[in-house]
């Protein structure tokens, strides 16, 4: 239901990419973000291995990136 758009929600570790374009991403506990964009081919992936849960704007300036591909 979240990869067919049904649900706008976070569901099995899992969101939504930005505005309904059928893509979706997942975010580790320590900065790890994985982006996967099907109707274009796209995986972006984000490793990391420290903690930076605790300011989350890295998030949203990423998927605004994402949303201009």
């Amino acid at each position: 239901d979240t990869i067919d758009g049904s649900k706008r929600t976070y569901k099995n570790q899992w969101g939504l990419g930005p505005n309904g374009y059928g893509s979706f991403y997942a975010v580790g506990l320590y900065g790890q973000f994985i982006y996967v964009y099907p109707q274009k081919n796209v995986v972006i992936v984000r490793t990391a291995k420290l903690n930076l849960n605790k300011n989350t704007l890295w998030k949203y300036a990423f998927l605004q990136i994402a949303d201009q591909l």
